[in-house]
């Protein structure tokens, strides 16, 4: 199965606990989560992400050449 990469940007506004976690792993399998900071994201992860959730800074958008869902 091919996964789709999503990033999951923590922030006081989205902190999933690890039951929230394990409960998006049961229901979306498909999903290969990587979980940073909205403050310590990297380009490659905002590069390489199909999706994501948060809040990325307005210039770093350009970097996320693989965006379908934000």
């Amino acid at each position: 199965m091919n996964r789709i990469k999503t990033l999951f940007l923590i922030c006081s506004h989205f902190n999933p606990d690890a039951s929230e976690l394990a409960r998006v792993a049961v229901t979306y399998p498909e999903l290969q989560v990587t979980i940073a900071g909205e403050d310590s994201y990297t380009s490659e992860q905002m590069a390489e992400s199909e999706i994501i959730v948060g809040f990325p800074k307005t210039k770093d958008l350009p970097m996320a050449k693989n965006l379908k869902w934000l």
